[in-house]
């Protein structure tokens, strides 16, 4: 995917998790990358990361932001734009935890169909459960997340919980010219779990 070279992505959520590993993933592919989240040492974290796998200092801009916060938000935006003159690549890393996921499909189709005409596709990814932090922060135990882990046997075909570099090469290739005819199109990276839950539905 030679085309994001020099693309300027911005990752929300990159201080770890899912955006930590989408924008360690851009950066293999050389994109210059705006990543933010609410951890600063998250950040800097994936900064280094990122750094190693060739992406100049210059082109690897922190910045510590709230997207629950409205002001912060355009604050992230101005400041990408402000700092590398302009944006190619937006993929939030929380926006389904701020909104219900219907809406989040909905936006997504009316946003590709409004913005087509202009040459900007959008496109959205419905991860299942993967493996991050984000369970054990909302309070789970390593005794209670294990058996959660145990669960997604049962409640995904594929019978396990996905992993972040599985949701961040699917992202890599949206945003990549290898997908330059897909537009509007909500994604399921869920091993099908979709299926399972439909299959129940029926029932």
């Amino acid at each position: 995917m030679t085309s994001l070279r020099g693309k300027v992505a911005l990752v929300t959520g990159a201080s770890s998790g899912i955006g930590a590993e989408v924008a360690k993933h851009f950066a293999s592919y050389g994109c210059f990358l705006a990543i933010a989240g609410r951890n600063k040492d998250g950040l800097q974290n994936t900064a280094v990361v990122c750094h190693e796998k060739g992406v100049p200092k210059d082109k690897v801009l922190c910045i510590t932001a709230d997207l629950s916060v409205e002001d912060e938000v355009s604050s992230l935006l101005e400041k990408t734009v402000e700092y590398f003159g302009r944006l190619d690549v937006l993929f939030p890393g929380i926006l389904s935890y701020c909104m219900s996921k219907s809406t989040l499909d909905h936006m997504t189709a009316s946003a590709a169909q409004e913005l087509a005409t202009k040459g900007v596709r959008v496109n959205s990814v419905n991860p299942g459960v993967i493996k991050t932090e984000i369970h054990k922060r909302g309070g789970m135990t390593d005794e209670t997340y294990n058996q959660f882990l145990e669960h997604c046997k049962e409640t995904h075909a594929m019978g396990r919980a996905g992993t972040v570099d599985e949701v961040a090469k699917v992202v890599t290739f949206l945003a990549s010219d290898d997908s330059s005819y897909i537009t509007g199109e909500t994604i399921a990276i869920d091993g099908g779990r979709h299926l399972l839950m439909t299959a129940q539905q029926k029932v």
